[in-house]
């Protein structure tokens, strides 16, 4: 194929996903060269429209991979966990391209980087561990990767030690040429021999073939129940495995030894391609990679240093503290004993006023997710900062774990009466020792109250929020008063697995009684309430479990994805109104009326969330159903208010209801319901708009978006076989007997969809 100049398009995709999201490599393939895939795990099974598919990548620090496992590949809170943060990262990368991609006219799907799989097939597809799309395929088809022998994508710049994640599109893009077959593997079987399970040499069925244009590439067709063993399933890799591994054999296997914790993949560790393949027995007993860099050993190159700054100012870190090898050594800390050729310890750090721990086991309302966010935060800085170390050829270690982060920055004088929130990366680049509090916001309390709007305004107009508003707090006051009748007081149930993974569901069953809220029960005072919003992408919505694939991953990503980022921006508003003097906290349920949706990654506000505050902050109306319905986004989209004493310029309350006339003559979205969950029409006054919607009996609602417990609302099409019908009256001993019926193998793994948001016409086209 001939070299060809990217399109003007790929090269603003190419751009974004560079210098936006901070990929180390992307790639482009066009959908014929998956003619051959699988049609349900297949780029043209989720989107039958599709023309491009994106691959992006980021590459694990040498370190983190060189360095674990050395005595055992399951030893505990290694530097292998820097993988995690890494699927957190490409999850964000895949979302944010994706709405990148719709704002240029073009639909687009994102695909979560893990963790969303069919394990045991689904209708005709036969494959297991089965995930919407493999994005080891798809970074081959992008040109990206050759495959190695044992199944993984090796690049020729980091060999296996990759994760890719994968978009969609309707665009039509510039494809990168393919890697020649063979090209980056060289069969030196280092993996199969390190194997402890030896799924690289057991039950091994042939080789897969992989057919892309006139390419033919291969691998071994291994047992991924096998493979799975430690890397998934967290059994010890010391016991004697079974002849033949299954499911069976996994959930006996669990039940009689338990679980050790998660395996080090080897075939990752040992998997260097062989011109970067060097070994060095006194730093590691793994193949260590060349640097595709070379730094002076006497003079650094300051773009280094900036682009560092650069890293942690995108992750809003507040200070970074760099203590050189003198310093260290005054504080008894030998940095050598994690990394060897270790010089210099980083430390990044945000000042929080909250405890470091997640608020929403304190107060569902309060700040949600605080810790988290800063934590996600803090690491992603690290893990910017160790990879911009490793281009200018360095070593550098990100550590979830590093006790003596915290006294560095006691002894740097970091501010007394806050708490360091602070994740450390380590290094062999010999930096001067320093303490370097960033700059904060520079917008001023004393302005007028049109001056501050406008400098709070601007500022989130350097962000990729979608949609803001501004009202005045005293609005929310008059419509909990209207609320309280329907929702003070009502019940829901929390359901908490008492029982290890993989062993059979045992649900403690807390009753909760709820209460309707009011901004002064944030922010003593409060005068306004800014609402951000922040949309899913369409293609996420449109292609949920329709089309070929009937996959439901994508919108999983972008439910989950789009609260995230509202986080991160609330944070960051927060952050900007506490520097200029005012109070702030920020909550995805301002008045206390919504609930949550149980997926993959965790609980995810529910579509109902800051219906009020929307509304009030002239973002748009609300339909039939409950939810928010915008001009521009339709009901595609979630908020996240910010609750301040700061005098703010308000927005009018939109008097169009135009945006609901679809409701008027339409049921869909009451039909649709499988819980008997809408319960009666209810009318309550936002300033001076009134809005007609069904109050929804939130226990019942639950049933299938918290609880799993009903297939159609998602799990069904990942293959899981539950559907409890809801019973007339719901009661901590029922719900707690239908929830033992969720399978053990799989039931971390939801994927719940609002059913009533995937039949309305204002989230996606109908048939």
């Amino acid at each position: 194929m001939k070299n060809v100049i990217d399109s003007p398009l790929t090269m603003s995709i190419k751009n974004y996903g560079i210098n936006q999201v901070n990929a180390d490599l992307i790639g482009i393939a066009n959908i014929e060269r998956f003619e051959h895939a699988p049609l349900k795990m297949s780029p043209q099974g989720i989107m039958p429209t599709a023309k491009s598919v994106i691959v992006m990548a980021i590459h694990h620090p040498d370190a983190n991979i060189e360095l674990d496992g050395l005595t055992h590949p399951q030893d505990k809170d290694g530097p292998y966990r820097i993988q995690g943060v890494m699927n957190e990262r490409l999850d964000e990368m895949s979302f944010r391209m994706a709405n990148f991609i719709e704002a240029k006219g073009y639909t687009a799907v994102p695909i979560t980087s893990s963790n969303i799989w069919r394990y045991k097939g689904y209708k005709d597809l036969k494959e297991n561990f089965a995930p919407d799309v493999s994005h080891m395929h798809m970074a081959v088809a992008a040109g990206l990767a050759d495959f190695g022998i044992n199944g993984l994508a090796i690049t020729p710049e980091y060999g296996a030690r990759n994760r890719f994640v994968t978009i969609i599109t309707d665009a039509e893009l510039s494809i990168t040429p393919l890697l020649e077959p063979g090209s980056v593997c060289d069969n030196c079987r280092l993996c199969v021999k390190q194997c402890m399970t030896n799924a690289l040499d057991t039950e091994i069925d042939g080789w897969n073939i992989i057919e892309i244009e006139d390419k033919k590439y291969r691998y071994l067709n291994k047992n991924l129940w096998r493979c799975s063993w430690a890397e998934h399933f967290q059994l010890d890799l010391d016991l004697d495995l079974p002849a033949v591994v299954n499911e069976q054999t996994i959930v006996e296997t669990a039940e009689c030894h338990g679980t050790r914790g998660q395996e080090m993949g080897s075939c990752l560790r040992y998997c260097v391609p062989k011109p970067l393949r060097y070994f060095d027995k006194s730093y590691t007993n793994a193949p260590r990679r060349k640097k595709l860099s070379v730094q002076s050993a006497t003079m650094l190159d300051r773009r280094m240093y900036d682009t560092m700054i650069t890293d942690a100012s995108n992750h809003q870190i507040e200070t970074v503290l760099v203590s050189d090898a003198a310093e260290l050594n005054k504080l008894g800390i030998d940095i050598t004993q994690y990394l060897p050729d270790g010089k210099v310890a980083i430390v990044v750090g945000i000042q929080t006023r909250k405890p470091y721990l997640d608020d929403l086991e304190l107060n569902p309302q309060l700040s949600p997710g605080y810790g988290r966010t800063v934590e996600y935060r803090t690491f992603q800085a690290a893990y910017d900062m160790s990879r911009t170390l490793e281009r200018f050829g360095f070593s550098a270690l990100t550590l979830s774990h590093f006790p003596e982060a915290k006294l560095i920055a006691e002894v740097k004088n970091i501010e007394s009466g806050k708490r360091l929130a602070a994740q450390v990366l380590l290094t062999n680049a010999p930096l001067a020792a320093t303490g370097l509090v960033l700059p904060d916001s520079p917008v001023n309390k004393t302005k007028n109250i049109a001056d501050f709007t406008r400098e709070i305004l601007n500022a989130l107009g350097e962000t990729e929020v979608n949609l803001v508003g501004i009202a005045t707090a005293a609005v929310f006051d008059e419509v909990a008063e209207q609320l309280k009748p329907y929702y003070d007081g009502e019940k829901t149930f929390i359901a908490k697995d008492q029982a290890d993974r993989f062993h059979h569901y045992d649900a403690e069953i807390v009753e909760k009684n709820n209460g309707v809220w009011r901004p002064e029960d944030y922010v003593k005072g409060a005068k306004s309430v800014i609402v951000l919003g922040v949309k899913i992408p369409h293609g996420s919505l449109e292609t949920a479990a329709r089309n070929p694939a009937e996959a439901v991953g994508s919108l999983m990503l972008s439910a989950f994805e789009a609260n995230r980022q509202l986080k991160i921006l609330a944070y960051k508003t927060s952050k900007i109104l506490e520097n200029a003097g005012y109070s702030a906290e920020y909550t995805h349920d301002l008045l206390g009326t919504a609930s949550f949706n149980n997926g993959p990654q965790g609980e995810t506000n529910d579509i109902f969330s800051n219906k009020f505050a929307a509304v009030a902050a002239g973002l748009g109306r609300i339909s039939k159903c409950g939810f928010v319905v915008n001009k521009e986004y339709g009901a595609n989209i979630r908020y996240v208010a910010i609750v301040t004493d700061a005098e703010l310029e308000y927005d009018n309350i939109t008097q169009d209801k135009t945006l609901t006339d679809a409701c008027d003559n339409c049921e869909l979205c009451l039909k649709a319901c499988k819980t008997n969950a809408f319960e009666q029409p209810i009318e309550i006054k936002i300033g001076e708009v009134v809005e007609n919607f069904q109050t929804i009996k939130r226990v019942n609602c639950d049933w299938a978006k918290r609880h799993s417990l009903i297939g159609a609302s998602g799990n069904e099409f990942q293959g899981w076989n539950v559907d409890v019908a809801v019973p007339e009256v719901i009661t901590k001993e029922n719900l707690k007997a239908a929830m033992e019926n969720i399978p053990a193998v799989i039931k971390f793994r939801p994927c719940n969809m609002e059913m009533c948001a995937m039949v309305c016409p204002y989230t996606r086209t109908q048939e």
